[in-house]
């Protein structure tokens, strides 16, 4: 009676390890698979697109790792307490990346408020002195809104990267010349890099953090960086989606979670009062 029930038992964990394995491979399968599609319509020099790759390689190496350990009779794992531990840091893991990709989401859809003073429009990449797709639109986004509310001034946000023959922020105006903006609406900030920087400058070109200020960015962005425009000090500020979707758009979602941690941990968000109005 005994050995038939020791049978079931190693017979049933052995069962759970098959699955274990086949939904790491899986996984991993599915992120190269996801990596080589979005490389070859896109391209593989996004930013941070490698971490598909990594993933996929990392995921897939222990399925085929977990399926041999189990051949020769070895585990992960050590007692009950090991499991334990392993179990609460991947929930705490998967929840952290639930909570963030939520708050993610709740910029998707934000519309901004009308009768703002300022529109900061964050730039995006340009291709030689074409704007690329997201730059359009953005942009456009921009345009919408100052045709609806005339009083509005724009500030347009980024310098000139590798491959760049013009700044963003010059791509971004001549777009808003053609569409009939006026000259006097339109300030351009060709200096930065990053949101951080994006932010900080244009605020120090409008000279107050009190005024109402849209952020204009793409759907996936608008949540870290108007938590990056509150942290600066900016009183009241709202977001503005502008649209992006397609076969990157969960690349950029997930990227976002990575960024506002890596933003989080090394204080760029200045973590203060500034900060924590975002949850208040």
């Amino acid at each position: 009676m005994d050995v038939t029930k020791g049978v079931k038992m190693r017979d049933k964990r052995n069962g759970g390890i098959r699955l274990r394995s086949l939904l790491l491979l899986g996984a991993g399968g599915l992120c190269i698979l996801y990596y080589l599609l979005g490389g070859i319509l896109r391209s593989f020099k996004l930013s941070a697109f490698w971490i598909w790759l990594a993933a996929g390689v990392a995921l897939m190496a222990l399925g085929f790792l977990d399926r041999k350990m189990a051949q020769t009779g070895r585990t992960w794992f050590k007692g009950r307490r090991s499991r334990r531990a392993a179990c609460i840091l991947a929930a705490f893991v998967l929840l952290y990346f639930g909570v963030v990709e939520a708050m993610v989401f709740t910029g998707v859809v934000s519309r901004g408020d009308p009768g703002l003073h300022y529109l900061i429009v964050l730039g995006a990449g340009v291709y030689g002195e074409e704007p690329s797709p997201a730059l359009r639109s953005r942009t456009e986004t921009a345009i919408r809104y100052l045709n609806e509310n005339p009083d509005t001034k724009a500030v347009l946000s980024g310098g000139q990267g590798p491959g760049e023959d013009i700044s963003e922020a010059e791509c971004m105006a001549r777009l808003m010349r053609e569409s009939g903006i006026s000259e006097a609406r339109i300030i351009k900030e060709e200096h930065s890099a990053t949101t951080v920087e994006n932010i900080k400058n244009s605020y120090e070109i409008i000279g107050s953090t009190d005024l109402k200020v849209g952020i204009v960015t793409s759907n996936f962005h608008v949540f870290r960086a108007v938590v990056t425009a509150r942290a600066a000090g900016g009183e009241d500020v709202t977001g503005i989606a502008a649209p992006f979707s397609g076969i990157l758009l969960p690349h950029y979602m997930v990227r976002e979670c990575l960024a506002f941690t890596v933003d989080f941990v090394f204080g760029r968000f200045h973590t203060g009062a500034g900060f924590w109005k975002n949850f208040s």
